[in-house]
């Protein structure tokens, strides 16, 4: 295809931006997005379904590193975009953690707008910092502090009493 000087440099000038649009959008929308996805799951469970992963392009890279009791997958590309995920387990091998952590505001509200806007756990508020799902799921949300630079959450499970519960609803924001 013929292109014209003053269309080459507008292609030159653009390609910049659209690569890393396209990266942005790979990293969004094809890392393990299923919200609270983990959480109970055996750790070989976790490991194999993780090693699934498959970004789909050659400029996107994707490791991991397993411990005993953690697995932490990195994704990131060519530009500054990248999105990591660390699971914790217990004793048992079972994932009571999962901290997403990125470095792009908008990969970090997708991935927890996602996990809230699953109405099946109910999320209620405790404070700007915090939410817990219904007694049934045992899930909290942890959020950074205002001042924190790196955009994080943490859901965890918990191992609360019904009273407990009771009590955080009682006094939760609505």
């Amino acid at each position: 295809m013929y292109l014209s000087l003053s269309n080459q440099f507008i292609m030159k000038k653009h390609i910049p931006f659209l690569s890393a649009l396209c990266l942005l959008f790979l990293i969004t929308s094809v890392v393990p997005a299923k919200a609270q996805r983990f959480i109970s799951k055996d750790y070989d469970k976790v490991l194999k379904d993780l090693k699934k992963y498959n970004p789909g392009n050659d400029s996107t890279t994707v490791s991991f590193i397993s411990t005993e009791n953690s697995i932490k997958m990195a994704v990131g590309g060519t530009g500054s975009q990248s999105v990591n995920f660390e699971y914790s387990f217990d004793a048992n091998k079972k994932c009571i953690s999962e901290k997403v952590i990125a470095n792009c505001d908008s990969c970090y509200k997708k991935y927890l707008n996602e996990l809230l806007s699953k109405k099946k756990y109910g999320w209620v508020r405790l404070n700007e910092n915090q939410y817990i799902s219904a007694y049934k799921w045992q899930l909290m949300i942890e959020l950074p502090v205002r001042e924190e630079k790196t955009l994080f959450y943490n859901l965890l499970k918990v191992e609360w009493s019904e009273e407990t519960y009771a009590i955080l609803f009682e006094g939760a924001q609505r």
